[in-house]
């Protein structure tokens, strides 16, 4: 939290650095990345295997290892 704090507090020096005018969620016309397409999106079924998004024990997994390195958040 204190990194993004840090971020937001030197975003306007930085931003008057680096491309000031350029603001294409105001400006459309200065978007360069290419257009939406809502066609591309395919439903999951045709796009991957369901035995593959089985997360499960990922997530046991993660939350064993949490438990072994101790609590992080509580040092900040």
């Amino acid at each position: 939290m204190s990194r993004l704090l840090k971020a937001c507090r030197g975003y306007e020096r930085w931003k008057s650095e680096h491309r000031p005018n350029h603001k294409p969620w105001l400006a459309p016309e200065q978007n360069t990345l290419p257009q939406f397409n809502p066609a591309d999106i395919r439903p999951m079924s045709e796009t991957t295997d369901a035995a593959v998004i089985d997360e499960r024990s990922v997530q046991q997994e993660e939350k064993e290892e949490n438990d072994a390195s101790g609590d992080e958040l509580a040092a900040d």
